[in-house]
């Protein structure tokens, strides 16, 4: 099925625009960088973050196309830890040509969200793109995400820069990779408040 999708590109040029969220009260978050590439923890989080919202582009990954993909030295993988259980994770992408960090990948699982994570993990993000002498620091979202996705991203300080309207073929959610009992749950919970 094919739907129009406008996607929304948002930048932050400085470090002192980051406007930091605390993590909750009462928890123990922690946010750690993952050492050694695991392509089956970035799909685990890929899929697992990602099947509600449609995220398709590395659904038919091998594991090859993972590995090659994680051991290049300007990716970096980060996962949010609420009282030691995973919750989310993020990707970073360095370019030296433009001196510049991406935030190619950032969610969390779904029953984390409403907690007041999202914001403590994007802020931990940010820095940490930061420190990586980013002199700019950008991500794309678009009308499929998390409703809440687009609102996180402003309050911590990023901009919008660019706005695009592209189509995308959307696998029919009646294949099988989509039947799992926790994406629909979590389909249907998300349509309802669409």
């Amino acid at each position: 099925m094919k739907k129009r999708v406008t996607v929304i590109y948002l930048e932050m040029c400085k470090r002192a625009h980051l406007r930091r969220k605390a993590a909750p009260t009462g928890v123990k978050v922690q946010v750690v960088k993952v050492g050694e590439p695991s392509p089956t923890l970035n799909q685990y989080f890929f899929r697992t973050v990602g099947l509600p919202w449609r995220w398709i582009s590395r659904l038919n990954w091998t594991y090859k196309e993972w590995q090659s993909y994680l051991q290049r030295p300007e990716l970096h993988t980060y996962m949010g830890l609420v009282n030691g259980t995973p919750f989310g994770y993020y990707e970073l992408e360095q370019s030296t040509e433009e001196d510049s960090v991406q935030i190619v990948f950032f969610g969390l699982v779904d029953e984390f969200t409403g907690r007041g994570l999202g914001g403590h993990l994007l802020s931990r993000a940010t820095s940490h793109a930061w420190d990586l002498g980013a002199k700019r620091v950008w991500l794309h979202t678009c009308t499929l995400d998390h409703p809440a996705a687009l609102d996180n991203y402003k309050s911590r300080g990023f901009t919008e820069y660019k706005r695009e309207s592209v189509t995308e073929e959307i696998p029919n959610q009646k294949d099988s990779m989509w039947l799992t009992p926790r994406f629909m749950e979590s389909y249907r919970r998300h349509s309802r408040k669409s």
